[in-house]
This record gives C-alpha cells, structure tokens and sequence, in this order.
C-alpha cells in the first residue's frame, strides 16, 4: 500500500508539473537505458557552493529522521522515506531553513537489511564490498537546479561517504538524462556495462544490453 501511496503521489505530482498524458506515460510504462558508475574516492576535488547560502547536510535514518522536521517540496520522497527505511536505505539532505532542497539515498552491506543489498545492485553484476556504498534515487528541488548547485551536492555528498570510511561509490543515471550524465562525468565516475529497464507499473524486467 505504501509503494501505490507514493506512485500515486508521484502521479499527481508530475500532472501538475508536466500535464496528465506525460503522467499518464511515466507512471504506467517505462523504457529506460540505464547506465551504471563507480568512483574511488581516494581524490575529490573541492566544488564551491554556487551561491552564498548556508546548507546543512544531514545524515538521517529512521532514529532521526522525524526529529529534525523538515519540510520537503515532495510529499512523494517524504512517503518513499518509510519504504527506503524499512530496506535499511539512509538518505543524506542538503537543507536550507529547514526545508531540504536536495536529497539522495544510500546504502551498504552494513546498514542493509537484505542480503542482497539492492535489486540494482543485481541487474547491474556489482559486488558491493564492506568499503563500498551504492547512491540512488537523487533529487534537487527544481528551482535550484542549474549553476552548479547539483554538482555541488554530490561532491559534498562524496566527501561525507569518504569521511565515513568509504572507498568506492556506485550509482546509476538514464542515459537519455542529459544533466545526470554530466553531473557523473564532471565528478569523476566511471560509466559501466548498460542494462535496459522495461518497468509496467510495479512490474520490472532487466536486460543487459548487447
């Protein structure tokens, strides 16, 4: 029920964002090329905050997350935080007067709660080790996308998994998305062996492309 709540979130946020035939598309059919990364972050360079605010960056799990009461543009992400939690994902927020302009998911061996960590983990061929960590789901509020400001994100995202001890990331972006595909070149990752994604409505089958 929680994972058609969130579709369902998502499906009236997208009409109101796009028109009700682009949501109609989305949430019933997908066909997506997805491209997977990896990063050692032994070197990160530092990247300049593309304004003058102040952003929090924020750690959060299930023993936090609701102490902090953040506002979030997204009822969506707020309802997929309860599912996210229960698989032993974390998320980590960039906040800005309480109000969380971007957020991205994360997970390891450690903190998982499956054995097998995460399904993308498996279409992908990735064996996670203790030292790695798999980033997923991404999200920056849309007016504060552009000028840098998602790069920006990540960078600091990557420098908090090295000081956690992290020495390898991973994650993924479609490759018809423009943005994300130079958001992993400029910061340095890898691009892996492709995998094709059909996905009707809750039901999903992978192929590694030929």
């Amino acid at each position: 029920m929680s994972w058609i709540r969130t579709k369902y979130l998502q499906f009236l946020e997208h009409c109101r964002q796009e028109g009700f035939g682009s949501a109609c598309k989305t949430t019933l059919y997908k066909y997506e090329e997805m491209v997977p990364t990896e990063k050692f972050l032994d070197d990160l360079r530092e990247v300049k905050p593309p304004d003058e605010g102040f952003y929090e960056f924020l750690d959060l799990g299930p023993e936090n997350f609701h102490s902090h009461r953040l506002r979030h543009p997204l009822l969506s992400r707020l309802e997929r935080a309860q599912i996210y939690f229960r698989q032993g994902y974390r998320m980590i927020a960039m906040v800005r007067d309480g109000e969380v302009v971007g957020d991205v998911w994360y997970v390891s061996k450690q903190n998982a709660r499956h054995p097998r960590v995460h399904p993308h983990l498996d279409w992908f061929g990735i064996d996670l080790r203790d030292d790695g960590v798999y980033m997923f789901d991404m999200y920056v509020d849309a007016g504060k996308r552009g000028g840098g400001m998602t790069t920006y994100f990540l960078s600091r995202v990557l420098q908090m998994m090295r000081e956690s001890g992290v020495r390898k990331s991973y994650g993924c972006f479609v490759s018809d998305n423009i943005p994300a595909m130079w958001m992993h070149r400029l910061s340095g990752y890898r691009e892996l062996p492709r995998c094709i994604v059909r996905r009707f409505f809750l039901y999903e089958h992978v192929r590694t492309k030929a």
